[in-house]
């Protein structure tokens, strides 16, 4: 190898161990759910998450969510034609960011959901990116499982 050559492949290999596969879901998902704090935080954020549930809505919805897990999935594994990037896999993110969505509303101690309970700083928004952060290391582990 030449010495560029061996440059540009070790600093490649060094950023892939860096920044591995859970921490990019981790950081991709942390951004999608920072764009809906102001609406969590205006304590009517749940009120939108239930429209989109409703059987006229639900499709549209599920169509988005697949959308951002497809992205999701093409940025933490940094491909362009994702093969892992399939129904279960995209299926697994949206639960990975549907339960961390949820988790914006509980307390952070025993589940229960509170009105004023987020925070953008603090203990309750340090305890979301927990939580977030423990579930793309179980959806990492279970993309290497399944290679």
């Amino acid at each position: 190898m030449k010495g560029g050559n061996l440059y540009h492949y070790r600093t490649s290999h060094n950023n892939d161990t860096l920044e591995n596969v859970s921490s990019r879901i981790h950081k991709a998902l942390q951004m999608r759910l920072s764009m809906v704090l102001p609406y969590v935080a205006s304590n009517r954020w749940h009120e939108g998450m239930a429209i989109g549930a409703l059987p006229q809505n639900a499709y549209h919805t599920a169509q988005q969510l697949d959308e951002m897990a497809a992205i999701v999935l093409n940025y933490a594994l940094r491909k362009e034609h994702v093969t892992e990037n399939n129904a279960t896999n995209r299926a697994a993110v949206i639960a990975a960011y549907a339960a961390s969505e949820l988790h914006l509303f509980s307390d952070g101690k025993d589940g229960t959901v509170s009105g004023n309970s987020l925070a953008l700083s603090g203990e309750q928004y340090h305890a979301a990116w927990t939580f977030l952060q423990d579930r793309c290391a179980e959806l990492a582990g279970g993309l290497k499982n399944r290679k």
